[in-house]
């Protein structure tokens, strides 16, 4: 997976659910600092891996306790693919090789969090963040050629705007937020397709978004 191809589908995905775009670093990041308590660990034969759709349910507290996020306030668990940058960097690891029902504490450094800066809401510069987390389902995900042909409707092995577009509805739809992608979402879409559009023909191809091909896909 390129980073040209992870930013450019993480995007498309985080206009799906709302989350924040910031592209993932491609340095070495060291993870000697995170802590994993298992609250719960049942046994299972399929556990999270990179590309999995997950459902999960998670709280989180700054330092001093306070709660400062939680997906228990709407009752409905957080959907996101791993290894899509959608999550800060330990969260991200934190839910690696989890089992469905699985119960976890993740206690993670600024480095792996929100930084030296915070995330200008709630979570203070330099802060150390806990999450506690709960796996409730676990499904397979795509890796970027697959996303591609997912989106590639009409199977010509490029991909418009439209298509792009539709894509990002039906999945809002799925998700039960029965609406239409909003003018702010198009907008971004607008601007990182252009962006990604480096011969500006008006359509993406996977040497575009720099996508290994497969013949057996």
């Amino acid at each position: 997976m390129t980073l040209r191809s992870l930013v450019f589908f993480f995007i498309v995905t985080s206009l799906v659910s709302g989350e924040d775009t910031t592209p993932p670093d491609s340095e070495e990041l060291d993870f000697s600092q995170l802590k994993i308590e298992y609250i719960h660990k049942p046994e299972c034969e399929r556990r999270t891996q990179k590309h999995d759709v997950i459902y999960v349910h998670y709280t989180g507290f700054l330092e001093d306790g306070t709660q400062f996020d939680s997906s228990l306030t709407t009752g409905r668990p957080h959907i996101t693919q791993l290894g899509a940058g959608s999550m800060i960097k330990g969260l991200e690891k934190g839910l690696l090789e989890m089992c469905v029902g699985e119960k976890r504490k993740v206690t993670i450094p600024p480095h792996l969090g929100f930084g030296e800066k915070g995330n200008g809401k709630s979570v203070g510069p330099g802060e150390t963040v806990t999450y506690e987390l709960e796996m409730v389902e676990i499904s397979d995900g795509k890796s970027p050629e697959e996303m591609f042909r997912a989106l590639d409707r009409d199977g010509d092995e490029a991909l418009s705007l439209e298509e792009i577009s539709d894509y990002m509805s039906s999945q809002i739809q799925s998700q039960g937020a029965y609406r239409s992608v909003g003018n702010s979402v198009e907008q971004i879409l607008d601007t990182t397709f252009k962006m990604a559009d480096t011969n500006k023909d008006g359509v993406l191809d996977m040497d575009e978004l720099e996508i290994e091909k497969h013949d057996e896909l």
